[in-house]
């Protein structure tokens, strides 16, 4: 990452101490991220966020986070989504104008290139695995078969190929990230290269919790040979074996924030949100806590 962008960063991601965990949601950016962090920094894994679960009462898709046993002992991390406060990686934009809030403890490029509703075309369309592949200066010297592994997940590489977006694709894997490699890899390959190799590693695939332990049809064997062997790094993916527990359960929202743009416009959205981001120019998805037991068994 570029000194520039790295001096504007919060500094607890330098932290290495066994006082953090990560919290996994439900795919392989996630995924990859944690195992990042686990070889870099030590986090272990102790808490899932799981979007959309529909519970064995209902029909109706939640959210739902669920802890190890000893997962209270440290502070967590979430990773691939916007907590509204609290530590996180991610690549969401969160944030309808420049004079709204902002969570101070995000590291997003979004937020550091103040990409807002306002701009949201000049939005990072990147994965949370570029950005920290990136943040903790890891190998750049792979072959186009793993570097269009990574720039698949999330497709990172899908701007590419429509000129509107193009020059902010460069804009932050070249100028913010500092990878040109991955920049020049998609320039010398078409889409159907890269939804070939998302098809050939089951990129596409869901996290789940099934009876308290993670099941995935990830193919993580195939991505852990070709990070293994084709690149320098020696992290390996794997899903967590200890038992989870359900902790919390949320009621997952979408609104309509068509013109909106100041600050007092959050009205709309709960205080009690949890985690949030703009999925398209005029919609914020944002989870908030469901605190009483009967209310979720009503759901």
């Amino acid at each position: 990452m570029t000194k520039k962008a790295i001096n504007n960063l919060p500094k607890w991601y330098k932290d290495k101490t066994n006082k953090y965990h990560t919290i996994l949601t439900d795919d392989i950016d996630s995924l990859l991220s944690c195992a990042i962090l686990k070889e870099v920094m030590g986090w272990d894994i102790k808490e899932v966020f799981l979007l959309r679960q529909v519970a064995n009462y209902s029909d109706i898709p939640i959210d739902v986070s669920a802890k190890t046993k000893n997962a209270t002992v440290t502070e967590e991390i979430g990773v691939d989504f916007a907590k509204y406060k609290g530590k996180c990686f991610d690549n969401h934009i969160t944030r309808f104008s420049d004079k709204d809030y902002k969570n101070e403890e995000s590291i997003n490029p979004n937020l550091m290139e103040d990409v807002t509703k306002k701009n949201y075309t000049e939005k990072y369309a990147g994965s949370t695995v570029l950005l920290l592949w990136s943040l903790y200066g890891l190998s750049k010297d792979m072959t186009d078969e793993a570097m269009m592994l990574l720039l698949t997940i999330d497709s990172s590489f899908l701007g590419y190929y429509d000129d509107r977006y193009r020059p902010y694709i460069k804009h932050y894997l070249v100028d913010v990230l500092d990878l040109p490699e991955f920049y020049n890899c998609i320039e010398r390959h078409t889409q159907e290269d890269f939804r070939r190799i998302r098809n050939k590693y089951h990129l596409s695939g869901k996290i789940r919790l099934e009876n308290g332990y993670l099941k995935t049809n990830i193919d993580i064997d195939k991505i852990n040979d070709v990070l293994l062997w084709e690149t320098a790094e020696v992290f390996e993916i794997e899903l967590p074996k200890e038992e989870f527990f359900v902790d919390k359960f949320f009621m997952s929202e979408i609104e309509d924030i068509y013109g909106l743009y100041a600050e007092c416009d959050r009205d709309i959205i709960k205080k009690e949100q949890y985690c949030h981001a703009l999925t398209r120019t005029n919609t914020v998805n944002y989870s908030i806590e469901i605190k009483e037991k009967d209310e979720v068994k009503r759901l």
